[in-house]
């Protein structure tokens, strides 16, 4: 038999429809977000040897690094602004034979970093630079490398400006007594060693101790001055 319902029950069921249809409508557009948001998410892996010119581009980023990534071949490897690099565990960057350039800005840092959801000191192993570094086109600016094991710097010459090296297992840099690095603007903060860790030995060759921001720092033993002079330009020792 039919029973015809209350003014007030048809209006609680009209509300719970509105209701109904505004959470569908929510959950729609949430829907669509997370398609949208999943291709900037999604990792960019990078492995291997590189040895062909390459970019790594914004709109490919986050990039993952795994084992020991290398460039050789003379291969320049470019990095845009607003480029997250995440390292994975005990993964490693090698500059062998070719350049690196990695330019960021003040609004558009690049970003070398681990990729582990709580990232801790010793993550990752280093960045280095070996003696196989084309001077001429090897340049960092306005980067932020942090949890790894620090910067290797042998008988290299890199440009390096605007440059946050935080919270490293190690020294914010180390490197020999054949290397030249130079560039302003620099800082450690939060690293087993808040410097630029040089071994004792003679210099033999004419070097240029140029990385300003970061001090020097020779942990043990004396540094000698071989058969050229050594050039403190504009650095502190």
């Amino acid at each position: 038999m039919y029973q015809q319902q209350s003014p007030s029950s048809l209006l609680q069921a009209a509300a719970w429809a509105r209701k109904a249809w505004q959470g569908l409508q929510m959950l729609g557009l949430w829907l669509a977000l997370l398609c949208a948001l999943q291709p900037a998410l999604a990792q960019t892996p990078v492995t291997g040897v590189i040895t062909s010119n390459t970019t790594l581009r914004a709109a490919q980023s986050p990039y993952l690094f795994q084992g020991d990534v290398m460039v050789d071949n003379n291969a320049t490897l470019s990095i845009e602004p607003g480029v997250t690099i995440q390292m994975a565990a005990a993964a490693s960057f090698t500059l062998k034979r070719g350049a690196l350039q990695a330019v960021g800005t003040s609004s558009l840092p690049i970003k070398i970093t681990s990729a582990s959801a709580t990232p801790a000191a010793g993550d990752w192993r280093q960045w280095r630079f070996t003696a196989g570094t084309n001077q001429a086109l090897t340049q960092l600016g306005h980067v932020v490398i942090e949890y790894g094991s620090g910067v290797a710097i042998e008988s290299a010459s890199p440009v390096i400006n605007n440059t946050a090296i935080n919270y490293h297992s190690g020294p914010a840099i180390s490197m020999d007594l054949a290397s030249s690095p130079v560039g302003t603007g620099n800082t450690a903060n939060g690293n087993s060693l808040n410097a630029i860790s040089v071994p004792s030995g003679t210099i033999r060759t004419q070097v240029v101790w140029g990385v300003v921001g970061i001090p020097y720092l020779v942990q043990q033993g004396l540094v000698h001055i071989g058969q050229a002079p050594l050039a403190l330009e504009p650095a502190k020792l």
